[in-house]
């Protein structure tokens, strides 16, 4: 069962909680470019203790793209992302890790008792949990449902004034024969970048996963994190 966490951008599969792209560091980034915004490393962690704790989840598996410099460790999250990782374990009995494009050299910042899994992910139930930007194994053809971070999903809306509202959005995407349903979560940091996906010129930047579940994101359903479908993609565009 894959039940989303309304209105948290968030996951229980089959009792595990899941979330994808923290991010964790990119503060730095935007520092380097003359822009301050306060550390978002405690609010996270403030979010998933709480969600741990409401959900009694045993299990929480971080889907890739825990921190965000490519490819060096910034000194942001050599500050902050080890004392994040160890005093989240403290709050749930397994903490997992399943890397995302954006945690190369993530091994040095987490605690021994924090698991990583492959970048190929790992299978809970009748559902395959991927970062996204590493194909699945043979394996995950046969799971009922194929879970992906990666892409940020949005949907950017435009009125008549001209005024464009960016809403982040769950994508649920049909498959082609008898491949798993893909969901996309959207990303767990509200303040990182977001891909609006009824934008056209996009589709080469939603990663191996896509080609490889032979999805048409045209005709994928999106959902707002409070649950509302907005409709299919291609019902958005233009």
């Amino acid at each position: 069962m894959v039940q989303p966490l309304i209105p948290h951008p968030a996951l229980l599969v089959d009792g595990v909680l899941v979330v994808s792209d923290l991010h964790l560091g990119f503060e730095g980034e935007l520092r380097e470019r003359g822009i301050r915004i306060p550390s978002q490393t405690d609010r996270i962690f403030g979010e998933l203790a709480d969600m741990v704790e409401k959900t009694g989840a045993s299990r929480l598996v971080l889907l890739g793209d825990v921190k965000h410099g490519v490819p060096k460790v910034s000194v942001e999250e050599w500050r902050h992302i080890p004392n994040f990782l160890g005093a989240l374990s403290e709050k749930v009995p397994s903490l997992e890790i399943v890397p995302g494009n954006h945690d190369g050299d993530l091994l040095p910042l987490t605690p021994r008792k924090v698991k990583i899994h492959p970048p190929q992910g790992l299978g809970i139930g009748n559902s395959w949990l991927v970062h996204g930007h590493a194909l699945p194994p043979p394996k995950a053809r046969d799971a009922d449902c194929l879970v992906t971070g990666h892409v940020h999903p949005a949907v950017e809306l435009t009125d008549a004034f001209g005024f464009k509202m960016v809403y982040p959005v769950w994508l649920k995407c049909k498959p082609s024969g008898t491949l798993p349903t893909v969901v996309v979560m959207p990303s767990f940091n509200r303040m990182i970048g977001h891909l609006p996906v009824n934008r056209a010129g996009y589709d080469e930047r939603y990663g191996p996963v896509f080609n490889w579940a032979k999805v048409d994101i045209g005709g994928s359903d999106a959902y707002t994190l409070d649950g509302t479908l907005l409709g299919q993609v291609k019902d958005l565009r233009g």
